[in-house]
């Protein structure tokens, strides 16, 4: 078997209201609702050149404490995507770290689940 691409990820999301704007704001994944399902509340975009889905949780179904993957995004200036996180609903989990691969900052979206932003 080989592998070829990483064509889409699905997102099971809890407050999509929240969820597109801060996604839209802090990684400009442009999410649009997909008129193909309706009413269902579903969103479709892309980050970093991958298909990004939003599926709300009623009809996804996900039971999780808290998210069971987690981005890491490299980024130039960790300073701005900080700020972008704040001012678009999320929050950061700590001070920004300094470490031998870089500046990190642990975000936390608004349905609780964590990114990694790594300035290298």
């Amino acid at each position: 078997m080989t592998l070829l691409k990483l064509t889409r990820i699905s997102m099971a999301v809890t407050d999509m209201d929240k969820m597109v704007a801060f996604y839209n704001g802090v990684l400009e994944a442009n999410l649009t609702a997909v008129p193909a399902f309706g009413d269902m509340g579903f969103y479709v975009g892309s980050i970093l050149g991958i298909e990004v889905m939003m599926v709300p949780n009623g009809i996804a179904g996900v039971h999780a404490q808290q998210n069971r993957q987690q981005l890491r995004i490299t980024v130039s200036n960790l300073d701005v995507i900080a700020q972008k996180v704040i001012d678009h609903g999320g929050s950061l989990q700590d001070d920004i770290q300094v470490t031998p691969e870089g500046k990190l900052a642990a975000a936390v979206d608004p349905d609780g689940n964590t990114i990694e932003f790594l300035e290298a």
